[in-house]
């Protein structure tokens, strides 16, 4: 499973503003100010196949992460620390 650590340094990988972003998110989240949302999607990324979709508040678009199996994303969730208000099937 991936760890905060892990997390942390796949951020390196994009930009400022999106490692940014995620940081705030994740701050929000521990605080209690956001939840976090699980959905399925098939978005062009993924190349046709489904994953599961972390994303917080009102920014169903901006995913913190995305995992192949739900049970993945929900623990990664908890290793994290966000409590989840809503998982979609």
């Amino acid at each position: 499973m991936k760890t905060r650590e892990q997390w942390l340094e796949e951020l390196k990988n994009y930009s400022e503003t999106t490692r940014r972003e995620c940081l705030a998110y994740d701050a929000d989240i521990l605080a209690g100010i956001m939840d976090i949302t699980i959905s399925r999607t098939d978005e062009a990324w993924c190349a046709g196949d489904f994953h599961y979709a972390i994303s917080s508040g009102d920014k169903g678009d901006f995913w913190l992460d995305a995992f192949k199996t739900k049970p993945e994303a929900v623990a990664f969730c908890k290793t994290m620390g966000w409590p989840i208000a809503k998982e979609e099937k």
